[in-house]
């Protein structure tokens, strides 16, 4: 046995580190998955390996709806709304407003905006009982960027909602904001792999998109 190196100073540690993470592949941690080395060119699912330890490591970005141009919302037991604008900054029409029926802009606002602020709470096991997304509420969504959203959202499990979408489209080329365009086309290999998984949103993020068509209208002046 060699002799012992002088101290130095430096605090080391004894921890094995474990095997090294070649190039292109990232250790998942922490949680009971932190031995596990995937490689992110090699075609594998990290979302595949999900557990009920899920929520301590997983990204919690989701896919997000930014800049709705059309958005509608129909409910399993029949009924529903659709609002839409032709340009960002542009008044919501509401679609089939009768006489006397005026959209509170605010709220229809909010419907909207919250689509692009979802998260991720958990991805849900292939085998969840009960999700009700074999009935679920329907959100479909268009974009001013060129992109089309279908969403169901199931029933709620604590907090969450069970919720599963589908994408299409290719963002339209923003001369005025490049580095926007740039994310967007970054973000779309994200959204194609969470759409592959039933999703767990928090419930908090979809209230204000599955309010009732009553409840985004402008409410009249009580009489006195």
């Amino acid at each position: 046995m060699g002799a012992p190196r002088p101290y130095d100073g430096a605090m080391t540690s004894t921890e094995d580190p474990g095997p090294e993470v070649p190039p292109g592949s990232e250790r998942l941690q922490p949680g009971p998955l932190s031995s596990r080395v995937v490689r992110l060119d090699d075609g594998l699912d990290p979302l595949a390996l999900a557990t009920v330890k899920t929520a301590e490591w997983i990204d919690r970005s989701s896919f997000q709806v930014e800049k709705v141009k059309t958005l509608e919302v129909r409910y399993p037991a029949g009924g529903g709304w659709r609002i839409e604008r032709p340009a960002d900054n542009a008044e919501w029409r509401l679609a089939g407003a009768t006489a006397g029926e005026k959209i509170d802009i605010s709220r229809a606002n909010a419907a909207s905006y919250s689509l692009s602020m979802l998260e991720l709470a958990d991805v849900a096991p292939k085998d969840a009982p009960d999700t009700g997304l074999e009935e679920p509420v329907l959100i479909d969504a268009t974009t001013l960027d060129g992109l089309a959203y279908a969403i169901k959202v199931g029933k709620l499990a604590g907090d969450n909602y069970y919720v599963t979408f589908t994408s299409s489209g290719t963002p339209k080329p923003d001369d005025k904001d490049a580095e926007r365009a740039k994310r967007l086309e970054a973000r779309l290999p994200r959204e194609k792999l969470l759409s592959q998984h039933v999703l767990l949103i928090p419930k908090s993020k979809l209230e204000d998109t599955l309010k009732k068509r009553s409840d985004l209208l402008e409410k009249k002046a009580e009489k006195k």
